[in-house]
């Protein structure tokens, strides 16, 4: 009996309505956190600039400094990650299960580096702090804080890239070379 329901289950594919809306879902996802990612960086930008300028302590002039530059980057992957979002043909099926595992992963790589990030922070300030060096402190607080959103940022959007390609059930990973079917319990 379960060999039966296993062997059905892996030979069906989600109905077209529910790859579409997943595939709709995934396109609102990106949107969302790439508007979210580009209004952090465009703040950050903004108010790293003002706050560099009308900074009176140099910890905070680098502080601000640095969130301004680092954040540049953070609006140049926005706004390509809202370019390729326009850039989507239809769904297939197992194609966008792969694309969002494939996503997912990337996005808790990510995470990881942002871990780093916190930590070179956390080394920079203290090293700062035993040298009485504000250049170190404020980068590092500037990372720190960086990472921090970062990290919630990656972490939230891999979560959600997962809970999407679980909807499409059977599950399917294929990395170039093989093929792997499964179920979702």
């Amino acid at each position: 009996m379960w060999s039966l329901l296993l062997a059905q289950a892996l030979a069906s594919e989600p109905s077209t309505a529910e790859l579409y809306r997943v595939a709709e879902s995934d396109l609102r996802l990106d949107r969302t956190g790439m508007w979210t990612l580009g209004v952090w960086g465009a703040a950050n930008v903004v108010g790293g600039t003002a706050g560099f300028f009308a900074a009176e302590e140099p910890v905070w002039k680098w502080f601000h400094a640095s969130n301004a530059a680092w954040n540049t980057v953070n609006v140049a992957i926005a706004a390509g990650g809202l370019a390729s979002a326009r850039n989507r043909g239809d769904p297939s099926w197992p194609g966008l299960v792969v694309d969002l595992e494939r996503q997912r992963a990337l996005y808790m790589l990510m995470a990881g580096l942002d871990t780093a990030y916190i930590a070179t922070g956390a080394a920079l300030w203290s090293r700062g702090r035993a040298l009485d060096d504000p250049a170190h402190i404020g980068i590092g607080w500037s990372l720190i804080v960086q990472g921090s959103f970062l990290l919630a940022f990656d972490v939230g959007m891999a979560s959600s890239k997962g809970g999407l390609a679980r909807r499409l059930h059977p599950w399917v990973f294929a990395d170039g070379e093989q093929v792997a079917l499964g179920l979702t319990l």
